[in-house]
C-alpha cells in the first residue's frame, strides 16, 4: 500500500493548482476559439479540470476500488464545479447581485459542491463539520478572489485562486474521517 499525502504536500499541490488557473484559463480560451460552444466556458472548464486533478482526486483512497473511473469522475466534477461557479458569479445568479457579493457566494458554492463530489466519489467519510468549515473557507477564498479582480492583472487573480484552493483542500482535509486517506 502507497503512503498517503502529508497535509504540507496536499497544501503545495492546491497552491499549484491555483498558480496553474490563469495558463490552463488561456489555454481553455484558445480550445473555445476552435471548438463547438459549449453551456459553460473552456476557459474555466480547463482550470476546474486542474483542481479537481491536484486537489480532489489525491482524496481517493489508495485501496480504493476503480481508481481510474474515480479520477477521471472527480476531474470532471472539478471542471463542472469551478465552470459553474464561474459562470454563476458573472451571471450574478439571475438576481440583483454583482461583483463581490457574487463572487463571494460563488466561492461558497464552489466549495460546497467540491465537498459533495469529493464525498460521494472518493468517497469521503464527512464529519459534520465538514460543511461549515468548507462554506467559511468558500467565502473567505472567495473575498480573496473578489478583491483580486480588482487588480486587474491574471497572476495575481490566479493567486487568489489558489487561497481559496488551499483553503478549500483544507477544510476537505480536517472536515472528513481519517480512513487512510490523510496522514
Amino acid at each position: 500500500m502507497r503512503p498517503t499525502l502529508t497535509l504540507p504536500l496536499r497544501l503545495l499541490l492546491a497552491a499549484i493548482a491555483g498558480l496553474l488557473v490563469w495558463p490552463a484559463v488561456l489555454a481553455g480560451n484558445w480550445l473555445g476559439g476552435r471548438l463547438p460552444r459549449l453551456l459553460l466556458d473552456y476557459g474555466p472548464l480547463c482550470g476546474g479540470a486542474v483542481f479537481g486533478l491536484l486537489v480532489l482526486v489525491p482524496f481517493i483512497a489508495p485501496a480504493a476500488r476503480h481508481r481510474v473511473l474515480r479520477g477521471a469522475a472527480l476531474v470532471l466534477a472539478g471542471a463542472v464545479i469551478y465552470a459553474l461557479a464561474v459562470r454563476s458569479a458573472v451571471d450574478g445568479y439571475g438576481l440583483p447581485i454583482a461583483g463581490r457579493a457574487a463572487v463571494s457566494i460563488s466561492g461558497v458554492l464552489g466549495a460546497l459542491l467540491s465537498a459533495a463530489a469529493a464525498s460521494a466519489i472518493a468517497p469521503l467519510s464527512p464529519r459534520p463539520r465538514l460543511w461549515p468549515y468548507c462554506a467559511v473557507s468558500g467565502l473567505l477564498g472567495g473575498l480573496v478572489v473578489a478583491a483580486a479582480l480588482d487588480a486587474e492583472s491574471d497572476l495575481v487573480v490566479a493567486a487568489a485562486h489558489a487561497v481559496w484552493e488551499v483553503l478549500v483542500c483544507l477544510a476537505l482535509v480536517v472536515g472528513v474521517r481519517k480512513q487512510g486517506v490523510v496522514s
